[in-house]
């Protein structure tokens, strides 16, 4: 039984890392954490979780997709093709 910041896993809420409960995208396209994970004791082991799970490079591929003009195609195509590769690792590792 795996321990997160010495509490057992089984005493942790069913959404613990779960990266579209705990930073879902908004209205606006952006991500953003729900009031009710904002109060929850667990948040910040939550967050990293969701994040080391393949989430930081799944967020950083959105973001680049969301850019707009500033720094030139070719930039954001070698950006976009190395979190693809990146998100292709992850993948393969699960």
């Amino acid at each position: 039984m795996p321990l997160v910041m010495s509490v057992p896993e089984s005493s942790l809420p069913e959404c613990f890392g779960n990266l579209e409960k705990v930073f879902p995208l908004g209205n606006d396209g952006l991500r953003q954490t729900p009031d009710l994970c904002m109060a929850c004791g667990h948040k910040t082991p939550c967050l990293r979780k969701a994040l080391v799970a393949g989430g930081a490079a799944r967020i950083r591929f959105e973001r680049i997709e969301q850019e707009e003009g500033g720094g030139g195609f070719f930039r954001r195509w070698s950006a976009r093709k190395h979190y693809f590769r990146t998100l292709e690792k992850e993948k393969k590792h699960k």
